[in-house]
């Protein structure tokens, strides 16, 4: 029981502090001294660095999946499953504000991290059945005029991109706008229901 409640400590320090400051910026020292833990347990537990930060991005790619899934209902009209796709998204990252932030930097640093992700996500049951599932949604209403034809990828990355930039946009917002917490909150509520906006918009028939 407690070597798994040290291994649990050990992996939301490194993912408290990766997400924070990103891969190249952290040790392994400092992730012991997060988790209170000896810093022997890191290797005793995960062999390397490296190792348990792909660990933590794993699960965190996992958890993107995860909650598409989980709103997943192909019976349901389209516009109500990209309104729920929205709503998951920006739940997960107000509660994950720096993950838009992790992800992009280290996919975009790392041409090995890209190729670790692609046998480990894409190439995966959970990856492959998400993809499957939205090209039927996308299918059926099509046939039924409700939309335009388009990839499933493009609608997936068109709902990620809107999404994600939101969050992005959080610093700048901050630093020339206000950094009051209520604007903020205002700010994210309204690109919230902007991003359902464009979506549907960008979904009607040419």
């Amino acid at each position: 029981m407690k070597n798994s409640i040290r291994r649990q400590k050990l992996l939301h320090a490194a993912e408290r502090l990766f997400l924070c400051r990103g891969f190249a910026s952290v040790s392994t020292t400092d992730i012991a001294r997060e988790a209170g833990c000896n810093h022997a347990l890191i290797h005793y537990y995960f062999g390397n660095k490296e190792d348990l930060f792909r660990e933590v991005f794993l699960e965190k790619i996992r958890q993107i999946l995860t909650t598409l899934m989980n709103y997943l209902e192909i019976e349901r009209p389209i516009f109500e499953q990209t309104d729920k796709f929205i709503d998951a998204y920006f739940d997960l990252l107000t509660a994950n504000p720096n993950l838009p932030f992790f992800i992009i930097n280290e996919l975009t640093l790392n041409a090995e991290r890209r190729r670790y992700l692609r046998v480990n996500f894409v190439d995966k049951p959970i990856t492959r059945e998400v993809y499957q599932r939205v090209d039927m949604m996308i299918k059926k209403e099509i046939e039924q005029g409700n939309i335009r034809p388009i990839e499933p990828k493009d609608l997936l990355l068109d709902i990620a991109g809107v999404t994600v930039f939101s969050f992005i946009a959080v610093p700048a917002y901050r630093d020339f706008i206000t950094d009051d917490a209520d604007s903020l909150n205002l700010f994210l509520a309204d690109r919230r229901q902007e991003a359902k906006l464009l979506i549907r918009r960008g979904l009607l028939p040419l």
